[in-house]
């Protein structure tokens, strides 16, 4: 079972949903080199402003292709079953961050979070290559894990900060190659 993101609609919400988490690992980077709240957040704005657009983008696009409102109720057992699919992947993915950050802490590693986070993240990408049909997904995946794998490397700060601005790059690079700016 897989749902390929072959529709203009598809694309502007998986690049929305990458750019979205890129900011969110932009931040995090910031607030780890400065960690200043009001300057992590004043850095992610643009980030948070494309976005927004990119959701705009897939809202407009969904209804051109007279879609919107096509709800699961709507959705054939293929779709139903990716959405489940899609669910379970990214609940995984949730309760292993989740684990990892309980282990950081209690090991008196959190510098290490951001590296084990960007690890979990990428092994999740792997079974979302295959249920999309987006095999630039595993390259996704595999740059995630050799980010997460290369901050253990470092120590302190820095280790936080490759994990975190690394993050932020693949994810917005996967946005622009998912909508066609970049090859």
């Amino acid at each position: 079972m897989s749902v390929a993101i072959e529709s203009r609609s598809g694309r502007w919400i998986g690049a929305a949903i990458l750019t979205g988490f890129g900011t969110v690992w932009y931040a995090l980077a910031d607030l780890i080199a400065a960690p200043t709240v009001p300057v992590a957040l004043v850095g992610a704005i643009p980030g948070v402003i494309i976005a927004v657009l990119l959701a705009r983008g897939a809202l407009r696009s969904r209804a051109r292709e007279g879609s919107l409102g096509a709800g699961v109720a709507q959705a054939g057992p293929d779709e139903r079953a990716a959405g489940r699919r899609f669910a379970q992947i990214n609940t995984a993915q949730w309760v292993a961050i989740a684990v990892a950050i309980v282990v950081a802490n209690v090991l008196h590693a959190p510098e290490r979070i951001p590296g084990a986070i960007a690890i979990i993240v990428g092994l999740h990408f792997f079974p979302l290559a295959t249920l999309f049909r987006a095999p630039l997904y595993n390259l996704t995946a595999a740059a995630m894990c050799a980010v997460g794998a290369m901050s253990f490397a470092l120590h302190g700060d820095a280790a936080g900060e490759l994990a975190a601005a690394g993050g932020c790059v693949i994810l917005w690079a996967t946005a622009a190659r998912v909508l066609g700016f970049a090859r």
